[in-house]
Parts: C-alpha cells; structure tokens; sequence
C-alpha cells in the first residue's frame, strides 16, 4: 500500500512536470512565432520605406533632368536675346551715324548760306535748295524717330535679358537644391554589396 501511495505520488509528481514542460513548450513556441513575425514586420516596414524611397528618388531625377533642360532652353534664349541687343545696337549706331552725318552737312550748308563771298546767282541758287531744306529737315525727323525706335527696342530687349537672367539665377538656385536633396537621398539609401 505503501508502494501504491508512492506509485500514485511519483506518478502526480510525474504528471504536474509533464504539464509544466508542455506549457513551456508551447511558451517557447510562441515566442518564437512572436518573434518571427516582429520580423516579418520589420522586414516589411523596412522594404516599404525603400521603395517610397526609390519613388522619391525617381521624382527627383526627373525634376533634375527636367531642370536641365529647362536651364538649356533658358540658355538659348538668352543667347538670342543677346544676339538681338547687339544688331539693335549696331542699328542704333549706323542711325546716330547717319544723323551726326546729316547734322553735319546740314550745318556746312547754313554756314555757306550765311557767308558774303556768295555772288546773287549763288545765293538765288541757295534759295531754290532752301526749299528742299525743310525735306533735309524731314529726313532729319525721321532718322530722329527711326533712332528713338530703336532705343525703346533696345531697352525692351534690355529689360527681357534681365528677366532671362533673373530667371536663369532661380533656376541655378533650384538646380543646386535638387542636387544636394539627391545626394541626402543617396547617402541615405542602403549601399548594397
């Protein structure tokens, strides 16, 4: 009887250890569910944040290449708008020219009217011409408004060189930014082996 008590005893002792084994067991096994699937979830979090990474990469690529070539175009206008300020230029020149030209035979021509030495055909002559003076006179208006028509050209093109220019600063501001953002981006991506 003895024996029996001790049989049942041991074999209770025997049943609780069996029990206490299986819950740590399973206790194990969980655990390591729980931490398979906290990596999964890491994992998970982590591909996400590369791929929203590479997106923003892309975006700013394009931005760049987009800035480029805007930059290129701005540049060609510019060179344009250059070429033209200096034929403006040129023409406004050969106008001053022709116009201190004019003056100047116009000047040549009072002071030989007003001289004595003139004999009285010379000076009946001179009074026939002096008709066609107010013509002189006209081709003087007109070299003066061709000259003033080419410096209000000149100046639009000054102030649409300037605005070029200004726009052509901004976007080498921007350039600059979107290069630096790109090399953050790409320090901060993973470098793979």
């Amino acid at each position: 009887m003895v024996v029996k008590k001790e049989y049942n005893q041991k074999k209770m002792e025997l049943d609780v250890v069996s029990r206490e084994y299986k819950e740590i067991k399973e206790k194990i096994i969980n655990s390591e569910q729980i931490k398979d699937t906290k990596s999964i979830e890491k994992f998970n979090k982590t591909e996400e944040n590369l791929s929203k990474t590479e997106e923003e990469l892309g975006k700013i690529t394009k931005e760049h290449s987009d800035l480029l070539e805007q930059i290129t175009t701005e540049q060609s206008k510019l060179h344009i708008i250059k070429k033209q300020q200096l034929e403006s230029e040129k023409e406004l020149e050969e106008a001053n020219s022709r116009l201190y030209n004019a003056k100047q035979e116009l000047e040549k021509k009072d002071y030989f009217e007003e001289t004595s030495i003139l004999t009285q055909k010379e000076k009946e002559f001179i009074q026939g011409e002096n008709e066609s003076k107010q013509s002189s006179a006209g081709v003087i208006e007109a070299a003066s408004i061709v000259v003033g028509s080419l410096k209000s050209k000149l100046s639009i093109t000054q102030k649409e060189l300037e605005t070029v220019q200004t726009l052509l600063e901004k976007e080498r501001e921007e350039h600059e930014k979107v290069k630096e953002e790109l090399g953050k981006i790409k320090a901060s991506l993973p470098k793979e082996s």
